[in-house]
This record gives C-alpha cells, sequence and structure tokens, in this order.
C-alpha cells in the first residue's frame, strides 16, 4: 500500500506535470478555486444564523404592521362611535328615552336599523352594532342572532374591549363597549357595543408562506382574545417566537407570533441549490479561463526555450524577437545579450589561438640560433679562464644567464628578486659596453622581492631605457632605478631613467605601437613593450596593466601593476 502510494507520487511529480503550462495551469486552478470554495462553505456555514436574523426581522416588521393596524383601528373605532354618539337621531333617542315610546320613536328606530349597515363598514371587519338605551330598556341589533346583549351594562364613560360567548354558545366574538350620553345633560343613557373579528387583518401577517400563529391576549383579563385552530404554540415542533406587547384603551395586550424552523432553513436550501447548480459552470469556466491564461503565460517561454536549443546547436543567430510582457522581454534581452558575448569570447578566443601559434612559430625561431649561441658561448667561457682573462668570462658568463632565461630554463615566473639579478647581469654586459657612465639603483621591499613575475619582464624596459633614453642623452650622470612595493593589495614594479625622455607626441606614437598586433624586431629577449603589454593581459586579464609617463629631458618612467603572488618559500 505504502509502496504504490510512493509510485503515484512519483508519477505525479516527474511525468505528467514537468509541464510548465499544465502546472501554471494548475495552481491557477488551486488557488483561484480553494478561496471560493472556502468562501461558500463559510458562507453556508453562517447561514443559519443569517436565515434566522433575516427571519427575525420580516417576523417583526410583519408584526409591527399588525400592531399599527390594530392601534389604527382602534382610533377609528373611537372616532367611529364618538359620531354615532354625536348624530342627532341617536341623540333624540337619548334625549327622549324618558318617555314611552311613540310612533315616532318607532320610526327613529328603524332609522337606527337602516343606519347600521353603513357603520358597519371600515377596515376593521365589524359583524354587528348594538345600541342599548337603559331607562327605556330597548335594544336595537343589526343581527341579533349573533349576541345577546346584557340589559344591565355599567354607566361607566370608559371605552373597553372584552370576548363573549354568542348567543347561540358556539362561538367566542370580541366586543368594543362605548358609553352613549346625552350632550345636554351630559348623563350616560345608553351602551354602543361593536361585534369586531380581527381574523381579516391577522390573517394578512403571512410569513414567508410558511405556517405562522398569532395569538392576542390580555394580561389584564387572562382571556385570550384571537388565536388560530391550529397553534403552533402547543406543538412539540421547534418554532420561532415573537412576542410585543401594544396599549389598546385602558388595556395592556400582547401579541405573540410562532413560525415553525423551516422557514429560515429555507436559505439554506436555496443556497445548496445554487452551489449545485453554478459549481459546475464555475469549475468549466476556471478550467478554460486558466488554460487560457496559462497558455499566454508559457508560450513565449515556449518560444525562449525552443531558441535556447537552436543556440545549444552552434546557432548563435537564434535571437529573441518576440514581444510579451515586461518580465519575460527582459529575459529576452539578457539572452540576446549572451548570444553577443557568447559570440564576443568566440571570437576572441579565435584571435587569441591564432596570436598564440605565431608567438609559438616565433619563438621556435628565435630559440634556433641561441640553442648554438649558447653552446658556443660556454666554449669561449672556458677559453677565456684557461687564458686567465677574467673581463671576458664574467661578460660571457652574465650573457649565459640571460640566455637561460630566455630559452625558459627557470620557467615562466621567477621572484622579484631574481628578476633584478638578471638585470644585474645585463648591465654587466652593458658595462662591457658603455663602460661606468651608467648608474643602476634597485629599491625593493622586502616582500615585493618574495612576489612572483613573469620571466624577462623588467629586463626588456631597462634595455628600453639605455637604447632609446640613455643612449642618446648628453649628460654625465646617466641613472637608472628599479623599485618594486606593494599597496592596494597590488604589486607596483617601477623602472625609470633621467634620459633625453619624450614628448606627448611621441609618447601617443609609442603608445599606439606597443598596442599594434603586428611583430616588433626587438633586441636580445626578443621581448619588446608590446609583448610586456601583451604578456600582462595573457597571463592576469585587462585588469592589470603597464603605464608610461615621460617629460622631454626629464627622463621616461615605465611602472606595471600585477597582482600578488608569493613564491612557496617566503611563506
Amino acid at each position: 500500500m505504502w509502496w504504490n502510494m510512493r509510485k503515484r507520487l512519483a508519477w505525479i511529480r516527474n511525468v505528467p506535470f514537468r509541464k510548465l503550462q499544465l502546472r501554471v495551469m494548475l495552481y491557477l486552478l488551486v488557488f483561484g478555486l480553494v478561496p471560493i470554495l472556502c468562501t461558500i462553505l463559510y458562507f453556508y456555514h453562517q447561514s443559519t444564523s443569517a436565515s434566522r436574523d433575516e427571519l427575525a426581522f420580516l417576523v417583526n416588521r410583519s408584526q409591527q404592521w399588525v400592531v399599527t393596524q390594530l392601534e389604527m383601528e382602534i382610533r377609528q373605532l373611537e372616532k367611529k362611535t364618538t359620531a354615532i354618539n354625536n348624530d342627532v337621531v341617536v341623540q333624540r333617542i337619548l334625549g327622549e328615552s324618558a318617555l314611552p315610546f311613540t310612533t315616532t320613536n318607532s320610526e327613529l328606530l328603524s332609522y337606527l336599523h337602516k343606519m347600521i349597515p353603513l357603520w358597519k363598514t371600515g377596515n376593521l371587519q365589524k359583524s354587528d352594532i348594538c345600541f342599548s338605551f337603559y331607562v327605556s330598556n330597548t335594544s336595537v341589533c343589526g343581527d341579533s342572532s349573533i349576541v345577546q346583549l346584557e340589559q344591565s351594562l355599567s354607566s361607566s364613560r370608559d371605552h373597553r374591549i372584552d370576548k363573549i360567548m354568542t348567543s347561540n354558545g358556539q362561538v367566542e366574538v370580541i366586543r368594543y363597549i362605548a358609553p352613549l350620553y346625552e350632550i345636554r345633560s351630559d348623563q350616560v343613557q345608553g351602551h354602543l357595543v361593536i361585534i369586531i373579528d380581527l381574523q381579516p387583518l391577522l390573517s394578512r401577517m403571512n410569513i414567508l408562506n410558511y405556517p405562522s400563529e398569532i395569538i392576542v391576549s390580555d394580561p389584564t383579563t387572562g382571556k385570550t382574545l384571537f388565536e388560530a385552530s391550529d397553534s403552533l404554540f402547543n406543538r412539540t415542533s421547534e418554532y420561532y417566537e415573537e412576542e410585543k406587547s401594544i396599549r389598546v384603551l385602558n388595556s395592556q395586550w400582547v401579541i405573540k407570533t410562532a413560525v415553525v424552523n423551516k422557514a429560515y432553513t429555507m436559505y439554506q436550501t436555496r443556497i445548496i441549490r445554487i452551489v449545485f447548480v453554478y459549481l459546475p459552470l464555475l469549475l468549466l469556466f476556471s478550467l478554460i479561463g486558466a488554460f487560457i491564461f496559462s497558455r499566454i503565460l508559457t508560450r513565449p517561454l515556449q518560444y525562449l526555450s525552443s531558441l535556447m536549443k537552436r543556440a545549444e546547436l552552434g546557432d548563435l543567430k537564434a535571437y529573441w524577437t518576440y514581444k510579451s510582457s515586461q518580465d519575460i522581454d527582459e529575459l529576452g534581452e539578457s539572452y540576446n545579450q549572451m548570444l553577443n558575448r557568447l559570440e564576443d569570447v568566440i571570437k576572441q578566443v579565435k584571435i587569441e589561438e591564432s596570436l598564440k601559434k605565431e608567438k609559438e612559430f616565433e619563438a621556435l625561431q628565435y630559440q634556433l640560433n641561441p640553442h648554438f649561441l649558447y653552446n658556443t658561448l660556454n666554449t669561449i667561457k672556458w677559453v677565456a679562464k684557461i687564458h686567465k682573462t677574467p673581463q671576458i668570462s664574467e661578460v660571457v658568463s652574465a650573457l649565459v644567464r640571460l640566455l637561460q632565461v630566455s630559452l625558459n630554463k627557470k620557467g615562466d615566473f621567477i621572484t622579484v628578486r631574481e628578476e633584478v639579478g638578471l638585470v644585474r647581469d645585463y648591465m654587466e654586459i652593458q658595462t662591457f659596453r658603455y663602460g661606468e657612465t651608467i648608474q643602476i639603483e634597485t629599491i625593493i621591499e622586502s616582500l615585493a622581492a618574495q612576489c612572483l613575475v613573469p620571466t624577462m619582464i623588467l629586463q626588456p624596459l631597462v634595455e628600453n631605457a639605455i637604447i632609446h633614453g640613455l643612449e642618446q642623452s648628453a649628460k654625465e650622470d646617466k641613472r637608472i632605478i628599479i623599485r618594486a612595493w606593494i599597496e592596494r593589495d597590488l604589486l607596483f614594479c617601477q623602472v625609470e631613467d633621467n634620459g633625453r625622455g619624450l614628448d606627448q607626441e611621441q609618447l601617443l606614437f609609442l603608445d599606439a605601437k606597443s598596442n599594434k598586433r603586428e611583430g616588433i624586431k626587438e633586441r636580445l629577449s626578443g621581448i619588446g613593450l608590446k609583448h610586456i603589454r601583451e604578456k600582462i593581459r595573457l597571463y592576469y586579464g585587462p585588469d592589470y596593466s603597464m603605464q608610461i609617463f615621460s617629460k622631454p629631458n626629464q627622463g621616461t618612467t615605465i611602472r606595471l601593476s600585477l597582482p600578488i603572488h608569493q613564491s612557496e618559500g617566503s611563506i
């Protein structure tokens, strides 16, 4: 089991997902869809409380509407009872209530029967309206079968609402009782009773088309004024309940509302339906968008990869010409610069190889004669010793040592101390020619004396100082000073003379001549200024150089800047 899992992971890691486009597409899908799915799940998790809050808001709003309508209807009842009480016919009946009924009174009562249907109109449904006159003990109702009026009612001026049984004892009804008083005597002479029905008003409170229930009760009397026949409050199933108090006349009514829990689970069901309908579409659009975006993103990289493969096969003209985003364009430009540098390096290598072959051929030519000359001079040295001619022997010995170095018998690098010794050998030969007219002085730091330098790098500079500076100078005190010191992590070697010097034009010509590629015929060592500059560049690179300073009739100074390489014996 574990081995199979490892094989599957290795297959996923190595085979199908190694392509950049597929990886980018998968990354986009993962990082794009995961936040959306998490948001959906979080929203679904929060939907229960949100739905309950929404239901509470709807119930509270509907309940507030009912309370407002009920308060408005009670005020309308008060206004209507006042208007009925002030009616001319009603006042006439109340004023004559102490007298026996005459024909005229019968006509007045008939008028009341006709007016009752008109007074029953309004928003709050009125089942019946009844008049009760105390002294004549007479009652007038629109439908006497609904309720049997009490013959003895209190003479209170308060308006009140209560609940009684109908005359047939089958249904309880709500009645509104208001006093009827004669305006002139300001005495209560009867009561007006209006039978009202709350069902039409309360039935308008339909919450989300789900089972809901409303109970209107009067805590002061302990009676329930309105309740549906199938109340949710008596069920064991869960329901949401909201309660609100309302001031009605001199009583405090309580309106309780109940809604089953199914009402707010509707939102969860709706969310689930939306998720299952739109999630496949979201996945499809995300997949298409991720594919298109990954294709747009990786297409320039694939093109750049094909260019690199062409360059790998040797096509150094496979330049990036595609126009894409700024980052990829910068990568393409860097690739183009790399091709240019690579082509320059190849050209430089070819040039250096060609120069190297030329130098090897020249060195071979120069070495043919020195071998014969070296052996001949050794013979002359021993003949001079035999004939006891020490001056000739010393000059020949110095020349032999120079020829040994010229034939690379001491290697490519020697210490500064050894290089200065070769310069003294060279000067010993020149003394045989010029006598003591040229003096040489060396100022070498102890640390600099142990540093390695290319062989025969100072002798050509001394030779150049004698031939081009001191030989043609009219000065009597001809001097060459060799200095070597370490400064700023560099080894400086300097050869200076007090010869005739060079003007600016000659100095520029000499510098240009030493930089040319053509061969120049040199003297003893076969090496001139050009060769010194080339040797420094080939051994150490372009960061190290040879500088020439000169002034007419004051002398010339040549300074070499080299890296510090200590010999093994100095460590």
